[in-house]
């Protein structure tokens, strides 16, 4: 099902992800205990990302449970639906001025976002979905 789920989706957008320069071994800090912050600077980078909704969103589509993806920890993404995170982050102070240059995306791409339209992946049933444990009626109002 993975193998599927990767052959269908839009994974253009990673060439300009603002992680994009990392080893492998420098990615891994973005994959803390539960409970643990990233260090600021690689929340920074999350935040400056041009890519940040695309990255959260597959994180969702994917069922990610671990790793900061979008700039969200794995404990915020379980408690939101796609929807719910999505509007999280379109609400945060926009940190752009951190990312690097030549990580901003191509003007003459289509911008599904900016015309309101649902990020690259992002279904309606995905995004009204909650996340694996978390049922609509256990959250408070």
């Amino acid at each position: 099902m993975a193998s599927e789920l990767l052959a269908d989706e839009n994974i253009a957008w990673l060439p300009r992800r603002a992680c994009r320069r990392l080893s492998g071994a420098d990615i891994v800090r973005f994959f803390v205990d539960a409970g643990q912050a990233i260090a600021p600077e690689d929340e920074a980078m999350c935040r400056a990302c041009p890519v940040r909704e695309e990255c959260l969103t597959r994180a969702y589509a994917q069922g990610l449970e671990s790793g900061y993806f979008g700039g969200m920890s794995p404990g915020q993404r379980s408690r939101m639906t796609l929807r719910e995170a999505l509007d999280h982050i379109r609400a945060e102070p926009a940190e752009n001025d951190d990312a690097p240059d030549d990580a901003a995306p191509d003007a003459t791409a289509p911008d599904a976002t900016a015309r309101g339209e649902a990020a690259p992946g992002e279904g309606a049933e995905l995004a009204a979905r909650p996340r694996p444990g978390r049922s609509r009626s256990s959250r408070a109002g």
